[in-house]
């Protein structure tokens, strides 16, 4: 360009320098965060999580001196039209190598997001970015009110809070996986970020331990699949298995007897096919007690092949297993030796699988017969049952229960309605097919309502509380449930006689409950089942 330089023309030549940044048109994270929460989905509020501690683990490690971004908050993080997070603004970045003293005046950054140590020493570290992560996943979470309320609770009830309040909008969410999936994601970030601003800066966790622990629980959608209508898919279980060990004796009286057991049904000339009613006894002898009987068949095929198949059911007739049955089916060639498969059975004996060593020890002509020695070993399945306790006090009140065919499997919801004593309990759970069942509400409206929606790896261990004497009647006064993971409660108010629901034994859990109740719970008892 020419300018007019002493009077006279000259050529000029100006050098701007510009910085070019990636234009993000979600603006800042700071216009979605109000005082009661953040205006965001769920799935998208885990992202950004997930992308804030992504970017700020990236700074924390990167090549040669870490990078300190000091100036962590809302305003900083930028979001794209995918909402994917960006860190911004490193004006106040330090390229750092280990903890810094700074002096008394020298303070800069954002108040509400400076960490303790900051302010009242000047203390630098890679635990001041954590301390403002912290900050702004809670006020994500909670907003900018609830996130001035967690002095005034304990961390467990404080959790409990926030999720409070994103349930119903996780509840009109179209979700990936399942509700229960994103609470369990929730709790996770809701206590990661109350270690993040604990005083002292040591209690604090590292990113990159914080970056691992979100990752195991983001969702593996690959091995995500949908179930038919005609399926339905139980819970996952530990079953153990019960050993029977038998030896019984089968007589065989061939058709050439008057008394035979057996009858030839088809003889085509290319196999035989023949229908048994053995008796099955504790002894060799004629005389040994009969405790059930072999119904089936047995067959051959083939012009000269002396291989036959016996396919029986034995069914039990003495006392002891009585209409149980055990199905034996394997070959049987001339007078050799053989083993015979379990493959099923009912009553004590179902789902049973296993062996059975055939010996013949008594052989006549084919035609008349043989005694076989069935030394027989099944295992079976012990499915666990539900197990009742309770009530406790049991005078007033409607009785309700769940209905014996939905029985439970394991919690999925408690809501409880309360005042000065414990109006009403209503649940949701997973039946033995894997639906979901509701029940209740039991009782009445209460000036409180209290719903605990449980993550999938939590259960509740045990249920406290107390009655008292209301007019003529026995209510239950107060509620608390004792969860692997926190405590909830207590509900009500905590005066008169205490109950507690000890499992009786340390793998089991509550799955369901059972009640008297009128205008209050007057009884309550619990189902225990084998944890999942």
């Amino acid at each position: 360009m020419f300018v007019e330089y002493k009077g006279k023309i000259v050529r000029a030549e100006q050098i701007e320098r510009l910085v070019c940044f990636k234009y993000m048109e979600g603006g800042s994270l700071e216009k979605h965060i109000s005082d009661d929460s953040c205006d965001l989905d769920w799935r998208t509020s885990f992202k950004i999580i997930r992308g804030i501690c992504e970017g700020l683990n990236h700074l924390h490690t990167t090549k040669g001196k870490p990078i300190y971004h000091l100036d962590l908050k809302p305003a900083n993080i930028l979001l794209d039209k995918n909402k994917t997070a960006k860190i911004g603004d490193l004006g106040l970045s330090n390229l750092v190598g280990s903890t810094k003293i700074h002096g008394t005046n020298d303070r800069k950054g954002t108040k509400g997001y400076m960490p303790p140590e900051y302010i009242n020493e000047g203390v630098v570290s890679n635990k001041f970015d954590v301390f403002s992560l912290g900050v702004i996943i809670i006020k994500m979470l909670a907003g900018n009110t609830g996130y001035d309320r967690r002095h005034e609770m304990p961390p467990e009830r404080f959790i409990e809070f926030v999720t409070e309040k994103w349930k119903e909008k996780l509840q009109g969410t179209k979700v990936y996986l399942s509700q229960e999936a994103d609470i369990l994601q929730l709790k996770t970030c809701v206590d990661i970020a109350l270690r993040c601003v604990k005083e002292e800066r040591n209690e604090r966790p590292g990113i990159n331990g914080i970056v691992n622990e979100l990752e195991k629980l983001e969702p593996e959608k690959d091995k995500i699949s949908t179930n038919p209508a005609y399926y339905r898919s139980g819970v996952c279980q530990d079953i153990r298995q019960r050993e029977h060990l038998f030896h019984l004796y089968m007589t065989q009286r061939g058709v050439a007897i008057t008394d035979s057991n057996e009858k030839i049904i088809a003889g085509s000339g290319f196999g035989t096919l023949a229908v048994d009613d053995f008796p099955i006894r504790d002894g060799p002898a004629p005389n040994a007690n009969l405790v059930g009987r072999a119904r089936g068949m047995h067959f051959s095929a083939g012009m000269d092949d002396d291989h036959w198949l016996f396919c029986h059911s034995i069914v039990f007739t003495d006392t002891r297993f009585k209409g149980s049955s055990l199905k034996m089916l394997g070959d049987f060639a001339h007078e050799n030796d053989a083993e015979w498969a379990i493959v099923g059975g009912t009553g004590e004996f179902a789902y049973a699988n296993g062996a059975v060593t055939v010996k013949v020890i008594q052989s006549h002509n084919p035609a008349t017969g043989r005694i076989f020695h069935l030394r027989i070993r099944a295992f079976c399945l012990c499915i666990p049952e539900k197990t009742k306790m309770g009530p406790w006090d049991k005078e007033a009140g409607a009785a309700f229960d769940i209905p014996e065919a939905e029985p439970p499997r394991c919690l999925q919801t408690v809501t409880v309605e309360y005042g000065d004593v414990i109006n009403s309990i209503a649940f949701s759970y997973s039946n033995e097919a894997g639906e979901k069942k509701t029940a209740g509400p039991w009782g009445s409206h209460g000036a409180l309502t209290r719903t605990i929606m449980l993550a999938p790896s939590e259960i509740i261990k045990q249920v406290l509380g107390t009655t008292s004497t209301v007019g003529e009647d026995t209510v239950v006064t107060s509620l608390t449930l004792v969860s692997n993971l926190t405590t909830y409660g207590p509900f009500g108010t905590t005066n008169g006689t205490p109950f507690c629901s000890q499992a009786p034994e340390s793998n089991r859990s509550i799955a369901g409950f059972y009640a008297r109740a009128g205008e209050a719970v007057n009884a309550l008892g619990v189902y225990y089942t084998p944890e999942n």
